[in-house]
């Protein structure tokens, strides 16, 4: 998982987590990279249960929600 999955993960696990995914969420962002690191390799299951492809398509406009996605073929 990349860093800028695990953010993402992280940050819907503060929004839409139970009370462990939230602290573990709120952990991540307010450690420093190694420690991010660890959290994501004690906890793989967790995080990506949280991740949110940031280019999925929506289906309703036919368009990528991330103007940077379009590129990719969204």
């Amino acid at each position: 998982m990349t860093p800028e999955m695990a953010r993402s993960a992280a940050q819907m696990m503060t929004i839409r987590g139970g009370q462990f995914a939230r602290l573990i969420g709120q952990a991540w962002f307010a450690a420093d990279g190694d420690n991010r690191r660890m959290l994501v390799q004690s906890f793989p299951a967790l995080f990506a249960s949280y991740y949110v492809d940031q280019c999925a398509y929506d289906y309703t406009d036919r368009t990528a929600r991330v103007t940077d996605c379009a590129s990719e073929g969204m």
